[in-house]
């Protein structure tokens, strides 16, 4: 029998016998998280068509320049980036470089995104903005500073009282005495019921 190590070699040869454009779909494919792409960046230093794939083909889904560049025999983030982003929602890649230029539309599209605070999952600011108007109303006001992904919101079976908006299992807040649900936003650092003024309830 082969050993494992030989069977990985003969696949990761067949895969470097692919043309970029294949070659890259396929590693996109694998990629789920930024440890993914740690592993993809180890074996781009050891063979040069990951090399050339990831260089070349990965670009960032903002500005359209590459994800890395070329440090020697090692791709590595740009200069100025704030760490390259890899959306867990939609997949698409971002440099992470800071957009300063004055009037520019997309100044912050490359660094911006958000960690959900119950599994990591990081998404990208389009995803957020393409859900504003479902998300639970505390995940939507926290944005790209915390809240929680869909998987860890527990369901937006719930709806705010007040508001009128959806709200996740994670923020909703039930009154114990007058049973007002709330969600949260309205007194954001005082856990009372803006109805009867009594204490919530953990839910």
């Amino acid at each position: 029998r082969e050993s494992s190590n030989h069977q990985q070699a003969r696949t990761m040869s067949s895969l470097t016998d692919l043309p970029l454009e294949p070659l890259s779909k396929i590693l996109n494919l694998t990629v789920t998280g930024m440890s993914d792409i740690s592993t993809i960046l180890e074996l781009g230093a050891v063979n040069t068509k990951i090399h050339e794939c990831v260089l070349h083909s990965w670009k960032c889904a903002s500005c359209d320049e590459t994800v890395y560049v070329e440090d020697g025999a090692r791709l590595v983030e740009r200069e100025n980036s704030d760490g390259v982003i890899h959306c867990g929602s939609c997949g698409k890649k971002y440099c992470g470089q800071q957009r300063t230029g004055r009037g520019s539309r997309r100044r912050h599209d490359c660094s911006s995104a958000r960690k959900c605070q119950g599994c990591d999952l990081v998404e990208c600011r389009e995803c957020l903005v393409s859900k504003l108007e479902v998300d639970c109303a505390m995940c939507c006001r926290l944005f790209l500073s915390g809240g929680y992904c869909a998987s860890c919101q527990g369901g937006l079976s719930n709806q705010c009282n007040l508001c009128g908006f959806p709200v996740c299992d994670r923020h909703a807040k039930k009154c114990d005495t007058c049973g007002l649900m709330t969600c949260g936003v309205h007194d954001f650092d005082v856990d009372t019921c803006s109805s009867c003024n009594k204490s919530y309830c953990a839910r």
